[in-house]
């Protein structure tokens, strides 16, 4: 079976994420919305409130980890040691596509600017895929 189109399947699959932030010890789950290039495995996005609680912990701590909801069948994407980072305005164009693919609504709340819509690269070297109750987890090297 090739992993990489597992992850990928799996990611397409999904429109969610409990993302975990931790900070002084201190971890903090939340579910967000998922929006994936599968052209470019090791690199998901998100969007929030750019003054929400989660965006003051990633500039405290910039590493996250992250696990796919699982849906009706047990298979979901794990990530460890993520790094997040901020998106340029530049960055924004390349990748827009992604969001109002999934989310129509998205190119208005992007009209209305930074204050309002933060979209953040979560990138990453390794993944963990896990298909079913039984089998082991798989793991997916990337070259970022």
């Amino acid at each position: 079976m090739d992993l990489l189109n597992e992850y990928k399947r799996i990611l397409k699959d999904h429109d969610h994420i409990a993302l975990s932030t931790s900070v002084n010890n201190k971890p903090n789950v939340r579910v967000v919305n998922l929006y994936e290039d599968t052209s470019k495995p090791g690199v998901i996005y998100i969007s929030t409130d750019p003054n929400s609680q989660k965006v003051k912990e990633f500039e405290i701590n910039n590493i996250v980890s992250f696990t796919t909801l699982p849906k009706s069948k047990y298979e979901f994407v794990r990530v460890q040691n993520a790094t997040v980072r901020k998106l340029h305005s530049s960055e924004i164009e390349k990748v827009k596509r992604y969001f109002t693919d999934r989310d129509v609504s998205f190119e208005s709340k992007l009209k209305k600017g930074e204050e309002t819509t933060a979209i953040f690269a979560l990138e990453f070297g390794k993944a963990r895929i896990k298909r079913n109750t039984v089998d082991p987890y798989d793991s997916i090297q990337f070259d970022n």
